[in-house]
């Protein structure tokens, strides 16, 4: 009797698992990817002249990188770019804009680049030329290189906040590719989670008044750094961008508030959080003050790894569960 008993307690076994696989969060699978090209630059966007750190990102998909076999030459203009400066944050827009490496070595083009570009005017707006880009084709990340800045002074490329010109740059220009994602927040006790690692996160924080999103991640340990930046938001709103820390014992703890910034005209809708943090489980996110939709970004000054966290009710499951198998199991073999 007991030979024929046990696989019978396996087969039990196998069908309590898979109920409870069906409530685990369902992983999210990023291939998009983000160019993000920063520099300290003197310009203008709409009416307001700023002179400080901006940052120019196109957002697009590996697929979509293209170029001539055997030229050196690549490119993605399937996406949308964005700009943050010190006095605002703008989506460009009206025109085909594009992200372009280029390996190739000339005369007029000693050293290999890359630059976010407006196609429509066939316009660089900002490009970084380094050695380091002589294999780079786009399809991949890569770490934060500095170079020599490119631009073209003076010149007006539209965006949602009026044009965006930049006159001037000071100093060397920086550019870097990461993994990135667009997906809604959750609430601290009920947070969006992911698997694999992630660099950046889009998304629109709007809703009533008090609206939250909030992703959860695992981290190694060490100096850890995170920006982020509000896109179509006026005054007077404001947003609170605040780092919690997930506490494992006692189970069902509230998270602690390890750092709170705010978002407002008086920042450009953007702050950072910089600190080092213990290994473990945080929460980051926006908390916004008023009911308007618009778009936020969230980005790692490192990769972060998500954390795939069973619900309280999958886990009460998976207890029961298991306490049933092994009850009728010390049943069966009595």
């Amino acid at each position: 009797m007991r030979d024929f008993a046990l696989p019978r307690v396996r087969s039990i076994t196998l069908l309590a698992l898979s109920f409870v696989s069906l409530e685990l969060p369902t992983p999210l699978f990023a291939t998009p990817i983000s160019y993000i090209e920063q520099v300290n630059a003197v310009g203008t966007l709409g009416a307001l002249a700023f002179n400080g750190p901006i940052t120019i990102t196109f957002s697009g998909d590996t697929d979509d990188v293209s170029g001539p076999p055997n030229s050196g030459l690549f490119r993605n203009q399937i996406g949308h770019a964005d700009v943050v400066t010190p006095v605002g944050n703008a989506k460009l827009s009206g025109h085909v804009f594009s992200t372009t490496a280029n390996q190739t070595l000339t005369a007029n083009h000693p050293t290999p680049s890359v630059q976010i570009s407006d196609t429509t005017q066939n316009l660089l707006i900002l490009g970084t030329r380094s050695a380091a880009f002589s294999a780079y084709d786009l399809k991949t990340e890569i770490s934060p290189v500095t170079g020599v800045g490119s631009l073209n002074s003076g010149r007006a490329f539209p965006t949602t906040s009026g044009d965006f010109i930049l006159n001037s740059l000071n100093g060397g220009s920086t550019f870097r590719a990461v993994s990135a994602s667009t997906m809604q927040g959750g609430t601290t006790f009920h947070p969006t989670t992911f698997e694999g690692s992630i660099s950046q996160i889009d998304g629109k924080i709007g809703g009533d008044s008090g609206a939250v999103d909030f992703y959860s991640f695992s981290w190694p340990g060490g100096p850890f750094g995170v920006t982020s930046a509000v896109f179509g938001a006026l005054a007077p709103q404001t947003f609170a961008f605040e780092l919690f820390s997930i506490q494992p014992f006692p189970f069902g703890a509230p998270p602690i508030l390890v750092d709170s910034e705010t978002l407002s005209s008086v920042n450009g809708f953007q702050s950072s959080i910089s600190q080092p943090l213990n290994h473990g489980t945080y929460l980051i996110g926006l908390i916004a003050d008023s009911p308007t939709d618009p778009d936020f970004r969230i980005t790692f000054a490192a990769p972060v790894r998500g954390t795939l966290v069973p619900e309280p009710s999958t886990i009460w499951l998976l207890l029961t569960g298991f306490a049933g198998i092994l009850g009728l199991r010390n049943k069966i073999t009595r």
